[in-house]
């Protein structure tokens, strides 16, 4: 397969692009702060090298392990706009290309757009719109505000019906990387809570997940899907919806659902809250696969803080055990929680 296992960190730590205060840069040539001839130097300079005759460095938003993010001018753009450039070092550059031919597939409202790319002394260079803060630090404290929680939600579910519909599996769906689709974007519960589903760089081809098997290391540990935990040859899409289910809860409490720190303490926080795991769904036989019961609600509604009916059966049909049964994306549009944002008929996001 042409699509490479990058290296997956559990939870909120590890690689992951750490948020910087706006940094004035001379970026002559860029380099992540993990090597030690870092060649951006800062301070205010009238006149910083351009990238790739074009994009003029403004400040450093953030900055990772094997990645960095730049603010930029286009200079030759009819207006004068700002875009994010993702830097990937020349050691992760697969991982750059990967991310860069995932995003050449899609074109969605709800995803990050690739406006073009190049290389710069053996760093991948992405340009990508710049958007706003990640939603889950820009949320205020006082959540658990269904209405605002499926405005995010229909969202994301559409970005995942362009996913399946490119033969993409996201493959690393966290509260980090959703953003909100611009800087000054309204997140007041009457406002649009725009938002984009960012950072493709794990994504994988569903046909290509045989690419996973020798060591099933794949999605954040936080958000692990438990085919992937269960090492199913066969896991798929599905694994994107489970991460939803976790995410959104996030979302909606402020807390992490599973904060788990092995996949075995993740297989026992899932069965505190969901009941036990059903072994059969995950045998190789396909006679065993059956559907399996509910979970149960008044668990699921006690440990988000809500009774609403639409919510919880949702992310109850999110947290299914059973990949094959698991919601869709085009499923989940259909489900009553989403009513409210469809009165009269279909979701456009279906057409």
């Amino acid at each position: 397969p042409t699509v490479l296992a990058p290296a997956v960190h559990p939870g909120h730590g590890g690689g992951g692009l750490s948020p910087r205060p706006p940094r004035p840069c001379n970026l002559l040539v860029y380099m992540t702060a993990g090597r030690k001839d870092t060649l951006y130097r800062p301070g205010p300079d009238p006149q910083p090298a351009l990238l790739h005759r074009r994009y003029r460095p403004l400040s450093l938003i953030a900055q990772g392990t094997f990645s960095s993010i730049v603010l930029c001018l286009d200079i030759l753009y009819p207006v004068e706009r700002r875009v994010a450039i993702k830097m990937v070092s020349p050691e992760q550059a697969f991982i750059g290309q990967q991310e860069r031919a995932a995003l050449s597939a899609l074109d969605s409202p709800n995803i990050t757009r690739l406006h073009d790319w190049f290389l710069h002394q053996g760093f991948v260079c992405l340009v990508l719109d710049l958007c706003g803060p990640c939603l889950l630090r820009a949320l205020p404290r006082t959540r658990k505000n269904v209405h605002r929680l499926r405005k995010v939600a229909v969202q994301l579910v559409s970005a995942l019906i362009h996913l399946q519909k490119a033969g993409l599996i996201h493959a690393d769906i966290k509260p980090e990387n959703i953003l909100l689709r611009t800087p000054d974007s309204d997140i007041s519960c009457s406002g649009s809570m725009a938002i984009k589903l960012t950072d493709l760089g794990n994504s994988v081809l569903s046909k290509e997940t045989c690419a996973y098997w020798d060591d099933f290391n794949i999605q954040s540990l936080f958000y692990r899907a438990p085919e992937v935990v269960y090492r199913m040859k066969g896991f798929s899409y599905p694994i994107d919806m489970w991460s939803l289910g976790c995410v959104l809860c996030e979302l909606f409490t402020g807390d992490v659902l599973f904060p788990a720190i092995s996949p075995d303490h993740l297989s026992t926080l899932w069965q505190e809250l969901l009941g036990p795991v059903p072994r059969h769904v995950f045998s190789s036989d396909p006679v065993s696969r059956g559907d399996q019961g509910r979970e149960n609600l008044a668990t699921i509604s006690s440990r988000i803080g809500t009774h609403d009916p639409g919510l919880v059966t949702f992310i109850a049909a999110l947290l299914d055990y059973n990949p094959w049964s698991r919601l869709t994306p085009q499923q989940a549009l259909g489900h009553p929680f989403f009513s409210p944002l469809f009165p009269f008929g279909n979701s456009p996001f279906t057409r």
